[in-house]
């Protein structure tokens, strides 16, 4: 199932973990608009929020491609953010949504009490900025298996060899492109479809599903500081910096109807004027 947001205003300077928890605070009290696109308007800027939720088929690629004039990013839109709450479905399906996840520069994010597992961690990786929520036990809701077909008629194991041998090349290269390593359909493949492991914060971590594509990453890093007249160091200390002031003040936050603007002035304040 494919949904936007019809009332989620997002920063157009910054997307972060913490922005986007806001976000999703706030967003709770809107309505979700059954893909009818609408779009809020932050900051002179156009942003929309995607939910993924249900078993991923063929009508969700098809209801992306629809509005996907309307999402994609220039210069008075930002990225969309995307919701992740699957069990997974389709694997081609899956594959063909992330590439164009991907080429729209997605933010990507599993939240508690959300699930991604099965086809659903390829949404996940597709994303150039990716946020797994963490349980205290350092367990998540991204869980993974073999892929396999649900009708399968490969009834030999040359057949069922060949056919594996395909999607290994096709999910790799696909990895490859999305910069997540390809030890993890490796790791995927030793365990049976009808099991799932689900990863724990190390194992998210050694495959990049929680972190940000690092070319991404030092490329947004190097030009915002060259647009601030900074170093790419001093920007992430005032980075970091803004981050820590700002998880001060996450109840203050949480009670706010426009904790967006609130966040924005930290930014200014902290990233862009560098103040203490």
């Amino acid at each position: 199932m494919f949904n936007i947001c019809a009332g989620c205003k997002v920063s157009t300077t910054y997307i972060s973990a913490l922005i986007i928890v806001i976000c999703i605070l706030t967003y709770t009290k809107s309505a979700i608009a059954d893909i009818s696109m609408k779009f809020e308007t932050s900051y002179d800027m156009e942003s929309s929020l995607i939910t993924i939720s249900g078993d991923i088929s063929k009508s969700d690629l098809e209801k992306y491609k629809s509005v996907r004039s309307l999402i994609i990013p220039n210069e008075n839109r930002i990225p969309p953010v995307v919701m992740l709450n699957s069990t997974g479905g389709n694997v081609a399906v899956a594959l063909e949504l992330g590439k164009l996840l991907r080429e729209d520069y997605a933010s990507v994010y599993v939240f508690p009490e959300h699930e991604c597992s099965s086809s659903c961690v390829f949404l996940l990786a597709a994303g150039v900025e990716r946020y797994v929520a963490i349980k205290a036990n350092d367990a998540s809701r991204v869980g993974i298996h073999r892929p396999y077909l649900a009708d399968d008629k490969n009834l030999t194991i040359q057949l069922q060899k060949a056919r594996q041998t395909e999607l290994e090349r096709k999910v790799k290269n696909y990895l490859i492109n999305v910069n997540i390593l390809t030890s993890l359909y490796d790791y995927m493949w030793r365990i049976p479809p009808q099991e799932i492991k689900y990863l724990n914060k190390d194992d998210l971590t050694k495959f990049g599903l929680n972190q940000n594509d690092p070319y991404f990453d030092d490329a947004e890093v190097a030009k915002k500081a060259a647009n601030l007249g900074i170093t790419s160091l001093e920007y992430r200390k005032r980075y970091a910096y803004y981050i820590k002031q700002s998880s001060k003040h996450m109840l203050q936050l949480q009670q706010l109807e426009d904790s967006g603007a609130l966040l924005y002035d930290f930014y200014e304040k902290y990233v862009v004027r560098g103040e203490k």
